[in-house]
């Protein structure tokens, strides 16, 4: 009797065993899942970053590493349910598009612990905390918006010398808006620019308001940091043209929306740069010993199509401090870029 006790036993064992061997093959052999959350469609360069990133370090799509993603197309009242339904998916990493994604995400995050990384915010840190939550849970690119605000209106100056009332478009709504114009507010002091503010809360009143202008009331417009601006750029472009305004924006899809100059770190290398910190996360690393970085990389863009189109001739040194130069107008297809 006692021979079939100790069978019995032994074959539990080893049942027992090749359970646990299998379920742990079949955890480790399932692939981290990546949950990506955007405000809107211009944001989907920063994603197209993260995927060709992750490439580089040995991620592949649908070989070793699986995204899902949620674009609230614009709509900032969907982001909540968004990120709620993009937490509900267990992901291994959350990823933020920006500053907005992350406000909404952060909270989630916390509650079930998943580490958060956001490609892009502009924000003021200190060492405990950041103010989109505690230090042990989210890192990230702070893309520096804030604090290259004064150097872009610095920037302006000098690709358009003589200007002295900068129109300034900035939302309200947002953590970046009222700091960036802080910023530009005592830029402009040193540079003796009188700054003539547009607080804008919606695509309509941002139009509206453009036409409302007389050309004579600016020199020049300079563009803040906010989704909403970011979307509206295509109708800055525009209506600047039409008024003679060199416009000053963030990243190069401005200057390709008929902005003269952009200054700032790339939405694509903003989204390349996160992937190294995503990549840390999945290799183990604790979020909480992974510092927010610095951008990596800042460029000056300017358009030499719109430069035309305005009658403005850029002086060749400073045009040689220029990372990127276009060569398209407003209303033309033909791109030339120059590294």
């Amino acid at each position: 009797m006692k021979k079939y006790v100790w069978i019995w036993i032994i074959v539990a064992l080893v049942v027992t065993t090749i359970f646990f061997f299998f379920h742990a093959v079949r955890k480790t052999d399932q692939q981290p899942l990546v949950a990506v959350l955007l405000m809107n469609d211009a944001r989907q360069e920063k994603l197209t970053g993260l995927r060709d990133g992750l490439a580089q370090m040995g991620y592949t799509e649908g070989k070793n590493i699986t995204f899902i993603t949620a674009n609230a197309r614009s709509q900032r009242d969907d982001l909540e349910r968004l990120a709620t339904e993009l937490v509900a998916q267990k992901p291994d990493v959350l990823v933020a598009g920006g500053r907005l994604e992350a406000e909404v995400l952060a909270p989630q995050a916390q509650k079930v612990n998943i580490p958060l990384i956001f490609m892009g915010a502009a924000a003021t840190w200190n060492v405990q905390k950041s103010d989109l939550g505690a230090r042990g849970t989210i890192t990230g690119i702070d893309n520096y918006h804030v604090d290259l605000a004064g150097k872009r209106l610095e920037l302006l100056v000098k690709l358009v010398p003589g200007i002295q009332r900068v129109l300034v478009l900035y939302d309200p709504r947002v953590v970046p808006g009222p700091a960036s114009l802080a910023v530009v507010q005592e830029a402009a002091r040193k540079l003796n620019i009188l700054l003539h503010v547009m607080a804008v809360t919606s695509l309509k009143e941002l139009k509206a308001n453009l036409e409302m202008i007389p050309p004579e009331a600016a020199d020049a417009v300079l563009v803040m940091s906010g989704f909403l601006l970011e979307e509206g750029m295509g109708s800055i472009g525009k209506a600047a043209i039409a008024k003679g305004w060199p416009v000053m924006g963030l990243n190069a899809a401005d200057a390709e929306a008929g902005a003269l100059a952009a200054y700032g770190c790339p939405f694509v290398e903003q989204g390349r740069q996160a992937a190294r910190l995503v990549a840390k996360v999945l290799a183990g690393k604790d979020v909480a010993a992974i510092p927010i970085e610095t951008p990596d990389r800042l460029e000056l863009v300017v358009n030499l199509g719109v430069a035309r189109q305005l009658g403005i001739e850029i002086s060749p040194t400073v045009l040689g401090l220029a990372s990127q130069i276009l060569d398209r107008g407003v209303n033309s297809n033909a791109v030339l870029m120059v590294e």
